[in-house]
């Protein structure tokens, strides 16, 4: 392991929302490294549409996404922060009160008081290492860690850095109130008809 990089504060993700985390912390006299998977600093809007026009910034009739990115760079200039580029966060461990130590896929290690995570909803392409195959399930040897969030399903077609959305599935339970409200209102509807041919 190597020695640790300590910082007031670790920000996950390079993007407007994270370059901004970096001005306002830097007015609180707090130092920020910013980690970031992609090679670039300005996360989509670098990557996925430098030249696209934006409308919906506060204050800013119109922008591109690389005009966004310049700008929020000659913002927080002044606070002079780390930018670790290329390298994906791997584990995240509670170290103190506060106290945390993130590693990298680098072995870059951070010890930091506070974490901030501005990552976008964004997917990457992996390598990743099958072993047995059972059926449809497959052992994962390597590539992928406890916890990470895959797509497993709509995935034709997704190229590396394309956006996603993550929607959680439906429980079962959810499925059983659907099918119990529809049934209520059926029987409910079935005892308004009787009650009006009674009377």
């Amino acid at each position: 392991m190597s020695d640790p990089i300590k910082t007031d504060v670790l920000i996950i993700g390079a993007g407007p929302i994270g370059l901004f985390a970096v001005f306002e912390l830097g007015l609180l006299d707090m130092k920020a490294h910013l980690v970031d998977i992609l090679d670039k600093i300005g996360g989509q809007c670098a990557e996925l549409y430098p030249e696209k026009p934006i409308y919906d910034i506060p204050g800013i009739p119109y922008v591109t996404g690389q005009g966004l990115t310049d700008a929020l760079m000659d913002q927080i200039k002044p606070f002079s922060p780390s930018f670790h580029l290329n390298e994906m966060v791997e584990k995240i461990e509670k170290i103190g009160d506060p106290a945390f130590r993130v590693t990298t896929d680098a072995g870059k290690v951070f010890e930091c008081k506070v974490m901030v995570i501005s990552a976008d909803s964004v997917a990457h392409e992996r390598p990743v290492t099958v072993g047995v195959r059972q059926g449809a399930r497959v052992q994962i040897l390597s590539g992928i860690q406890p916890g990470d969030q895959v797509v497993v399903s709509g995935g034709l077609g997704l190229e590396d850095k394309g956006k996603v959305s993550i929607q959680q599935p439906k429980s079962e339970d959810d499925d059983d109130d659907d099918a119990g409200g529809d049934d209520a209102k059926s029987d409910d509807a079935k005892g308004k008809d009787a009650k009006g041919k009674k009377e």
